[in-house]
């Protein structure tokens, strides 16, 4: 092969370069806010400040379209490094198991 093999740094901020880094990130995020907006929906106060930022309209909606994004995309690099890059990184050297 004519690539050559190039180290890539990728420590602190750098690490959320990689598409299955912002997956992850985004999901969980997702998780958290639609954890919150349950958690205060549950409440019995609904005059805090939190109310009125979480469970506004846009807030709302992100928390859906994040989730619409998020779940699919986790799903995508799961099957991807399940299917592709684990039967390849376990494979021996001459492309045995």
């Amino acid at each position: 092969s004519k690539l050559r093999t190039i180290p890539i740094n990728l420590d602190g901020m750098r690490s959320n370069v990689m598409f299955t880094a912002w997956s992850w990130n985004l999901l969980t995020v997702s998780f958290a806010l639609n954890g919150i907006i349950a958690l205060l929906s549950d409440s019995a106060s609904s005059d805090t400040i939190f109310h009125a930022i979480f469970h506004h309209r846009y807030a709302l909606r992100a928390a859906l379209i994040m989730f619409e994004v998020a779940a699919p995309t986790s799903m995508l690099v799961s099957v991807v490094v399940k299917y592709a890059l684990w039967p390849q990184s376990m494979k021996g050297p001459n492309g045995s198991s």
